[in-house]
C-alpha cells in the first residue's frame, strides 16, 4: 500500500501533474518530512493512469531502503500499531527496492553518498527483531535487498543478509541458492558445499542448484562429482546452457579440447536457439579460444593449435559492432582458452596473436572502456609538476596483481614496493581478488609496507571505481592475463600514466592505439591501454630485430635487473635425494619447471642427454594435473622409443612430487645441473636456485621471451653455461652433470657472485627515475611497431599557398627505365649539381665522384654520404605514415626518417619553393609530434651509414657516479704558443690565477699549461705569474704541433673530466666559471645517452660558436641547433647530429667533437677499441679526429649560450709554428 494525499481526489489524473507531486516529494524528503514525501510520491502514482514511472518508485524505493527504522517510528504518520506498519512498509519496499536494487545509478549513488552498506543492515535486522519475523514477505525482501547489495559488492554484507533470510526461512530455495553464490564467490568452499546440500534437499530436481553445486565442488578440486553434478542438471533441464558450457571448460582444462569444443558448440547451439545473444557472444569466444592445449604432441600440434586461435578470432572481429554481439560481461568469457594464457609457450613473437584477443573486447565489449573522472581535466606534464611541487604533494604510485603472497610476481614485486622512497613517493597496493590470497610472509610483507591497501572483489565495475577513486600518478600491473580481473582492467584508463611489469613475461596486447581504432573512438584520452613495459636491456635478445617490435606498450628498459628480490628462503634442512624418491648414485639433470613450459623440441635435448651421459637421470615435478603429466610422457615415450635404446632412456626420465617453497630450494641444491627449458625458462625460480650455487644450463638462441637466465649470469659475470647451440646445450649440460670437479668449480663461482642478485639498491632508483620519467612527458601516443602496424592507414593531407610553389616540377629522368631512389639538388660555387640514384646504385659511390668533382674535403664527402645513404637505405625502413600535396603527388614519412631531407626531397620533386618546403617541414614535424627527436628514431638513421664502426652503439662504459663539489673530479688543460698577452688574457678571464674556479672550487685536481715554443722569457714569466700551475715545456722539433700537445695532455691528465683551452678562448659569462662547467659535467653525467664532450657555447652558428654575442643573437636558430634534451637534474642542452638537413642543424657538416672549450669525458673517449690519437702528420687532424669519434658512435652535445670568446683569429697559432693550415689566414 502507499499513503496518499486526500486531496488527490479532487485533482485529474495527467502524466504532468503527476511529476509535479513527484517533484513535491522530492522537496518533501529533502526537508526530512518522510511522511509527507511518502504521500507526495504516492499521489503522483495514483495519478499516473497505472503507469509504472520508474523515477516515482525509484523515489520510493530509495526512501525505504535508506529509511526504514526512521518510518517505523514515525508509524507511517499513521499513528497504527507497530507490527501493521512494518507489514505494510515491507510491502513497499519491496516494490520500490526492487526498481533501487535494478537501478545501477542508486546503487552508486548509495555508495557514495550514503551509509556504509553494514550500517544499513544493521539497522535493518534489529528492526526486523521487533516485528513478525516468520513471514514470508521478510525473508524475500532480505533476497531481494541482498540481490541490490550485490551491486556494490560487499560480499560480507550480502552474505549476512542471506544468512539472516536462511535463518528465519530456512526451506526458502531463492535465499539459500543465493546464499551458496555469495559464498562461492567470498571462497568460503566448505560452507558453500553444506548448503548446497541443504538446497538439494530443499529441491532434488533443481537445475541451477545442482549447477552452482557443480562450481563449488570444482573449487573444491572434486573434478569427477562436479562433472557429476553438471550432467545431473542438463538432464533435469536440457536447455541449461551454463552447465553445458562448465563441461566445456572441464575438458578444455584437462587438455581434452575436443571434448570441450564440443560441450562448447552444444551450449552455443542451445543459446542461439532460445535467443539468449548474450550467452550466445560469450560461449563463441570461449568455443574460439578453446583450441590451445598446454601440452603440445608435436611441432605441427603447435602450428594447427596457433592458426585455428588465429581464425577463429579473426572470424570474430569480421562481425559488426552490434547489441546482439556484444561481450555485456567479459567475465563469463574466458573459458578453458585462459585469455591465451598458454600461447607464450609455443615458441613464437605473440604480439600480434595478443593484440588480435584484445581487439575483440576493444570491438565488443564496449563497458571495458571506462575513464576515471579525475583524468577529465588532465594537465600537461609541465604544469602537473609544477602544480605538484607547489602542494608539495608525493607522486602517487600504485601497485595491482592477484599474486601478492609467495607466487612469482608477489616475490618479484615485494622489493620495489616496500623499498620505494617514501618522502616522494606514496604507494598504494591493489590486491585483487582478495578474498582468494594466500596470507602467508610475502603478502604480510607487501601489506605492512604500503602507505594504502585496497582489497579489490572480482568485480571489474567495483574494483576499477576503487582504484580510480585513488586519484593515481602511476599504476603499475604486476601482470596481465593470469588473472581475469587483471586482465581486463587496463582497458580502462585508471591513472595518468600506467605500466606493466614483467609477471607474465610478454605484452598484454592492450594497446591505446588499438581502443582508438576498434573502439571507434575520438581520441586516445578516451581509452585506456597500458602505456609502458617495463623490461631491461639485460632480457631483450640482441638478434631478433628491434625489441619494440614485440610490445604492443611502449617498451622501457632499465639497466639492472628490475626486481629488488629479497634473499631466498634456505632449503629445507635434513632433505636428501631419498626424500625425493631420486637415486642417490646417478647424475641428476633436473628440469623443476612446470610442464607445459616443455617444448617438443626439448625432447630432443633430453634424449641426447641421456645418451650422451648412461649414468644420467633427467628429473621433472609432476603436473598440477595429472593429466598433463600424462600427455608429457605420453610424448617423450613416443621420441624415447624411436630409438634402439628406447627403453632404458625412458626408464631414466623421472617425476619427483609437488613441493612447498623450501623443500624446492633442497631439490635443486641436490641436484648436479639444472635443465633450463625454452622457450619459456626459469625466473623466479632461478633466483632462487642460483641462491644455492647449482648450475643451470640455459639455451640463448631458444628463449623467445625475456633472456632472464642469461641477465642473471650476464650480472654475475658468469657466462660458462649460455649456450647459443643445440649442441652447446647438450655438451654443456653433461660436461657438469657428469664431471664432480666441473660442477664444483661453477658452484662456487655462482656463490662467490650471487649477491649482486638480491636487494640490490640500484633497482630501486632506476624505477623511481622512470616513475619521474612517464610524468614528465606525455602519455605515449604511439611507438614503433604502431608506427608500422597503422602505416597504410594514416595520410595526411598538406595544403599550400600560391607562393609557395613554383610553376613547374623537377623533373628526373634516368637511363633504361631505372627506378628512382634518391635524388638531390646539391648548390656548389654557383653551380646546381644534380646527383639522380637509382635502385640498387651504390651511394657511397656517388659520394665519392662528387666529392673529386668538387674538391671536397673528406668531411665534407662523409656528409655528402651520409645525406645520400639517408635519402636511400630510408626505404628499407617501415612506413609511418603517408602525405599528399594538392595536385602535386605524394610521398612517406619513414622510421628513423631526417624531416629536413624528405621535406626537401618530395618539395623539389613536386615543384615547391623554399617557403612550400618549410611548410611541409612544419606539417611533417607536428604529425609525427616529436618522435623524430627521439633516441630510438635517431639510432634508426645512423644506423643507415654504412660508415660507422659502432652504428649500434659503442661498448657501455659504466656511467659516472655522481659528481660533488668537494670531490676533485676535473683538469683543466690549456696549451699556448708565442702569444703570452692572449694567454694571460685567457687565465685572467677565467679566474684561473689564483688556482681555482668560481664555485668548483673543490672539484678541480690541477691545471696544466702545455706550452709550445715560446720564448724562454715568456716561459719565465708565466711561471712568474702561475706558480700553482704544472707546465710542461716542448723543446725539440720532435715535439711540436697542436697534435703531439693534445696526445700529451691525453695522456697526463688523471681525472676522469677534461676542460680544454686554447690560450685565445676569453670567458666572458655573466654567471661564476663553476656553475657552467658543473653544467656541463651534469650533462656528461645524467644526459641520455652517452655524452663524450659539451661545448660550452652554443653552436647554432659560426658567430654563436666563436662567441661573437651580438651576431649570435641575430640568428635564426640560436640556443635551437640540436635535439632539445634535459638531464634529470634540470639542465637542458642541445645533441648534436652528423649529415642532416633538419634547418636548426646549421652545425651538421661538422661530426661533433670539437677543440673550442668544452668538457669532455676521458673514460668515454677512451673506451673500447678507439684509437685515442691525435696525427701529428695530418693538417686537418681536428677534423680527422672528429670524424673518428663519430664512426666510433660517440655522442656529442652543447650547451645553448654564450660564455667564451675566440679572440685569437688573426693570429693563428699554427701559422706561427709555421705549420700553415689549408684554410688559415696567412700573415702579410
Amino acid at each position: 500500500m502507499l499513503y496518499v494525499d486526500e486531496a488527490s481526489g479532487t485533482i485529474p489524473a495527467s502524466p504532468d501533474i503527476s511529476n509535479l507531486w513527484n517533484t513535491k516529494g522530492v522537496v518533501y524528503k529533502g526537508m526530512g518530512e518522510l511522511g509527507m514525501a511518502l504521500r507526495s510520491f504516492g499521489t503522483s502514482i495514483v495519478l499516473d493512469e497505472g503507469q509504472t514511472n520508474y523515477n516515482v518508485y525509484y523515489n520510493v524505493g530509495n526512501i525505504f531502503h535508506y529509511n526504514l527504522v526512521d518510518l517505523i517510528e514515525l508509524g507511517g504518520g499513521r499513528g497504527a500499531d507497530e507490527e501493521r506498519v512494518f507489514r505494510d512498509l515491507l510491502e513497499e519496499a519491496n516494490k520500490g527496492g526492487r526498481v533501487v536494487a535494478s537501478s545501477e545509478q542508486a546503487l552508486e549513488e548509495a555508495a557514495k553518498n550514503y551509509q556504509k552498506a553494514d550500517d544499513v543492515i544493521t539497522r535493518l535486522l534489529s528492526a526486523g527483531e521487533r516485528s513478525v519475523l516468520e513471514t514470508i514477505d521478510y525473508v524475500n525482501f532480505l533476497n531481494d535487498f541482498a540481490i541490490g547489495m550485490k551491486k556494490l559488492d560487499d560480499d560480507a554484507a550480502v552474505a549476512k543478509l542471506l544468512a539472516k533470510a536462511v535463518e528465519y526461512g530456512p526451506g526458502n530455495l531463492m535465499a539459500r541458492g543465493n546464499l551458496v553464490v555469495a559464498l562461492h564467490k567470498m571462497n568460503m568452499l566448505e560452507a558453500a558445499k553444506h548448503h548446497s546440500l541443504k538446497a538439494i534437499e530443499i529441491s532434488p530436481t533443481n537445475a541451477n542448484v545442482r549447477h552452482n553445486y557443480g562450481l563449488v565442488l570444482q573449487k573444491l578440486e572434486d573434478i569427477e562429482e562436479a562433472k557429476s553434478q553438471w550432467l545431473r542438471a542438463i538432464e533435469l533441464d536440457p536447455s541449461l546452457s551454463n552447465s553445458i558450457a562448465s563441461l566445456g571448460h572441464l575438458e578444455g582444462n584437462k587438455g581434452n579440447l575436443t571434448g570441450a569444443k564440443y560441450w562448447y558448440e552444444k551450449a552455443l547451439d542451445l543459446a542461439k536457439s532460445a535467443s539468449n545473444y548474450d550467452e550466445v557472444a560469450s560461449i563463441r569466444l570461449q568455443l574460439a579460444t578453446a583450441v590451445i592445449p598446454t601440452i603440445y604432441s608435436s611441432n605441427e600440434h603447435i602450428r594447427t593449435a596457433r592458426s585455428n586461435y588465429v581464425e577463429n578470432l579473426k572470424g570474430i572481429l569480421a562481425l559488426q559492432p552490434e547489441s546482439q554481439n556484444f561481450l555485456n560481461d567479459p567475465m563469463t568469457t574466458t573459458g578453458s582458452g585462459s585469455l591465451g594464457y598458454y600461447i607464450i609457450y609455443q615458441g613464437f613473437d605473440d604480439i600480434e596473436l595478443r593484440r588480435l584477443l584484445a581487439n575483440v573486447y576493444w570491438k565488443f565489449a564496449p563497458s571495458l572502456r571506462y575513464v576515471a573522472p579525475f583524468l577529465a581535466n588532465e594537465r600537461s606534464p609541465v604544469e602537473e609538476k609544477q602544480l605538484r611541487l607547489r602542494q608539495q604533494r608525493k607522486i602517487r604510485i600504485g601497485f595491482h596483481s592477484a599474486f601478492f603472497f609467495r607466487h612469482s610476481v608477489g616475490l618479484l614485486m615485494e622489493g620495489v614496493i616496500m623499498n620505494i622512497d617514501r618522502s616522494k613517493f606514496h604507494v598504494t597496493v591493489f590486491f585483487q581478488n582478495y578474498e582468494e590470497a594466500m596470507v602467508d610472509e610475502v603478502f604480510q610483507r607487501i601489506m605492512s609496507s604500503a602507505d594504502a591497501i585496497y582489497k579489490l572483489p572480482s568485480v571489474i565495475s567495483v574494483s576499477r571505481n576503487i582504484i580510480a577513486s585513488q586519484e593515481l600518478d602511476i599504476l603499475v600491473f604486476g601482470e596481465a592475463g593470469m588473472d581475469s580481473v587483471s586482465y581486463f582492467l587496463p582497458f580502462s584508463r585508471l591513472a595518468k600514466r600506467t605500466a606493466l611489469f614483467w609477471g607474465h613475461a610478454l605484452t598484454s596486447g592492450i594497446a591505446n592505439r588499438d581502443g582508438i581504432e576498434y573502439g571507434k573512438v575520438k581520441n586516445a584520452r578516451e581509452v585506456g591501454g597500458i602505456d609502458y613495459f617495463v623490461s631491461s636491456k639485460l632480457f631483450e635478445r640482441e638478434t631478433s630485430g628491434p625489441p619494440q617490435h614485440r610490445y604492443a606498450e611502449t617498451l622501457y628498459l632499465m639497466d639492472g635487473m628490475t626486481t629488488y628480490f629479497t634473499t631466498p628462503l634456505k632449503a629445507r634442512e635434513g632433505m636428501t635425494r631419498e626424500s625425493f624418491g631420486l637415486p642417490p648414485d646417478k647424475n641428476i639433470y633436473l628440469c623443476p619447471q612446470t610442464l607445459y613450459k616443455l617444448h617438443p623440441d626439448f625432447d630432443i635435448l633430453i634424449v641426447a642427454i641421456l645418451r650422451k651421459d648412461p649414468n644420467a637421470a633427467v628429473v621433472f615435478p609432476v603436473a598440477q594435473k595429472t593429466e598433463w603429466t600424462e600427455e608429457l610422457m605420453k610424448r617423450m615415450v613416443t621420441n624415447l622409443r624411436s630409438s634402439e635404446e628406447g627403453q632404458d632412456l625412458v626408464n631414466r626420465i623421472l617425476f619427483v612430487r609437488r613441493t612447498d617453497f623450501d623443500e624446492f630450494i633442497a631439490l635443486a641444491s641436490l641436484a648436479n645441473v639444472i635443465l633450463d627449458p625454452f622457450p619459456v625458462g626459469g625466473g623466479r625460480s632461478s633466483l632462487e636456485i642460483f641462491s644455492t650455487g647449482s648450475p643451470i644450463v640455459m639455451a640463448y638462441h631458444k628463449t623467445n621471451i625475456l633472456q632472464l637466465n642469461y641477465a642473471m649470469y650476464k650480472s654475475m659475470d658468469v657466462m660458462d653455461l649460455v649456450c647459443y647451440t643445440d649442441e652447446d646445450y647438450v655438451d654443456a649440460a653433461v660436461r657438469v652433470g657428469s664431471n664432480r670437479q666441473v660442477e664444483a668449480e661453477l658452484r662456487k663461482k655462482i656463490l662467490e657472485r650471487v649477491s649482486v642478485l638480491y636487494e640490490n639498491k640500484g633497482v630501486i632508483a632506476e624505477w623511481e627515475k622512470f616513475f619521474e620519467y612517464a610524468l614528465d612527458n606525455e602519455r605515449p601516443a604511439s611507438n614503433a611497431y604502431f608506427d608500422k602496424v597503422y602505416s597504410d592507414k594514416v595520410v595526411v593531407a598538406v595544403e599550400f599557398e600560391d607562393d609557395e610553389m613554383e610553376a613547374g616540377e623537377w623533373g628526373v629522368e634516368l637511363e633504361n627505365g631505372a627506378t628512382l631512389a634518391y635524388a638531390i639538388k646539391l648548390n656548389f660555387e654557383d653551380k646546381l649539381l644534380d646527383v639522380k640514384i637509382a635502385e640498387g646504385e651504390d651511394p657511397l659511390g656517388y659520394a665519392r665522384e662528387i666529392s673529386d668533382a668538387i674538391g671536397a674535403e673528406w668531411v665534407k664527402e662523409r656528409w655528402i654520404a651520409a645525406v645520400l645513404q639517408h635519402g636511400i637505405r630510408r626505404l628499407e625502413e617501415d612506413v609511418v605514415f603517408e602525405f599528399e600535396v594538392s595536385g602535386r603527388g605524394g610521398g612517406e614519412v619513414r622510421a628513423g626518417d631526417d624531416l629536413g631531407l624528405v621535406s626537401n626531397y618530395y618539395g623539389l620533386k613536386m615543384g615547391l619553393n623554399w617557403r612550400g618546403i618549410e611548410r611541409l617541414h612544419r606539417t611533417l614535424k607536428v604529425k609525427l609530434g616529436g618522435r623524430d627527436e627521439t633516441r630510438d628514431w635517431l639510432n634508426i638513421r645512423r644506423l643507415q651509414d654504412a660508415m660507422v664502426k659502432n652504428s649500434g652503439g659503442r661498448p657501455s662504459i659504466p656511467p659516472p657516479s655522481p659528481v660533488s663539489r668537494e670531490t676533485c673530479h676535473l683538469t683543466v688543460a690549456l696549451t699556448t704558443c708565442k702569444r703570452l698577452d692572449l694567454f694571460k688574457r685567457t687565465i685572467e678571464s677565467w679566474g684561473l690565477a689564483a688556482g681555482g674556479l668560481g664555485g668548483l672550487s673543490g672539484g678541480l685536481c690541477e691545471i696544466i699549461v702545455v706550452d709550445d715554443s715560446s720564448s724562454d722569457a715568456d716561459r719565465t714569466e708565466m711561471q712568474r705569474l702561475y706558480p700553482n700551475f704544472r707546465f710542461v715545456w716542448k723543446k725539440g722539433e720532435e715535439d711540436r704541433g697542436h697534435a703531439r700537445s693534445m696526445n700529451l695532455i691525453k695522456d697526463v691528465v688523471q681525472t676522469r673530466y677534461l676542460l680544454y683551452l686554447e690560450d685565445d678562448w676569453e670567458y666572458i659569462g655573466e654567471r661564476p666559471v663553476g656553475e657552467v662547467l658543473a653544467e656541463a659535467i651534469e650533462v656528461l653525467v645524467g644526459g641520455e645517452g652517452e655524452v663524450a664532450q659539451v661545448l660550452l657555447n652554443d653552436q647554432s652558428s659560426r658567430d654563436c660558436a666563436e662567441g661573437s654575442v651580438k651576431e649570435c643573437e641575430e640568428g635564426t636558430w640560436k640556443r635551437q641547433a640540436g635535439w632539445k634534451r634535459k638531464t634529470d637534474k634540470g639542465v637542458e642542452y642541445l645533441e648534436h647530429e652528423f649529415g642532416v638537413l633538419d634547418p636548426r642543424h646549421e652545425f651538421s657538416y661538422w661530426p661533433g667533437f670539437s677543440l673550442n672549450p668544452g668538457v669532455w669525458d676521458l673514460e668515454r673517449m677512451r673506451g673500447g677499441a678507439f684509437n685515442f690519437e691525435f696525427d701529428p702528420e695530418d693538417k686537418r687532424m681536428e677534423q680527422t679526429f672528429s670524424m673518428r669519434c663519430y664512426d666510433e658512435g660517440m655522442l656529442f652535445a652543447h650547451i645553448g649560450q654564450v660564455v667564451v670568446r675566440h679572440s685569437g683569429d688573426l693570429v693563428s697559432s699554427y701559422v706561427l709554428n709555421g705549420e700553415d693550415r689549408p684554410f688559415d689566414t696567412k700573415l702579410l
